[in-house]
């Protein structure tokens, strides 16, 4: 999926193929938490219908990563697919090295 290969660094281009669902949580909080990101990885990626499961692995800025299962929901807009809603299945959080690893957000406000 593309979005996932624009994140962390091209925060722009990402929102930009977010629906409105997603968008009502406020780009400051989408901003917020991509920032705390070091690196996304899209580790598999299955389509049913307009529904699509991912699953990605998270590198935080502190060294910590979390393996993630996604649900997303898809919409389209004048002809481009966005996504609009995100729903976490399943998260497995690793410490990473360093006093602060072990602290990972709770809540991601949007797809990811």
């Amino acid at each position: 999926m593309k979005y996932y290969n624009l994140l962390p660094t091209d925060l722009d281009e990402a929102w930009a193929l977010l629906g409105p669902d997603l968008k009502a949580k406020g780009r400051k909080s989408y901003d917020a938490y991509w920032q705390q990101v070091q690196q996304v990885a899209l580790m598999s990626s299955h389509t049913s219908g307009t529904s699509v499961q991912v699953t990605i692995q998270l590198t935080m800025q502190n060294q910590a990563t979390a393996e993630e299962v996604h649900r997303l929901g898809m919409i389209q807009v004048n002809g481009q697919w966005l996504i609009d809603t995100d729903t976490l299945i399943q998260s497995h959080q690793f410490p990473g090295p360093g006093p602060s690893a072990t602290t990972l957000p709770s809540e991601k406000p949007t797809a990811g």
